[in-house]
């Protein structure tokens, strides 16, 4: 999923809080892979932390398909101006239209 992103950026997006996590309900990386008829289609790619601290599947892929999920709104960045703690640096909309252009 993010093998032909710009290593700056992915490195950038990881020490920054710049993707909106805004939900309760991840499912842990250890749940994820628990089930099989999910884990063997789709791979984990990223994980975060949740308001709470815990570790929850971000974003995967398919392993066989060309498909992703994210469990964040990367068009937040770009088009949400209401909440002052959402990013709205260059940066971070690049790496919201990565997401796009490299998929659609």
């Amino acid at each position: 999923m993010f093998r032909n992103i710009d290593n700056n950026l992915i490195d950038w997006v990881m020490n920054r809080k710049v993707l909106r996590f805004n939900h309760r309900w991840g499912v842990a990386p250890d749940k994820f892979r628990r089930l099989r008829r999910i884990s063997r289609k789709l791979r984990i790619t990223s994980t975060g932390l949740d308001r709470e601290g815990k570790e929850f599947v971000n974003s995967f892929e398919g392993i066989k398909y060309p498909l992703y999920g994210v469990q964040y709104h990367p068009e937040k960045n770009k088009f949400n101006f209401k909440h002052r703690e959402i990013d709205h640096s260059q940066n971070s909309i690049m790496f919201s239209k990565f997401l796009y252009l490299y998929y659609r």
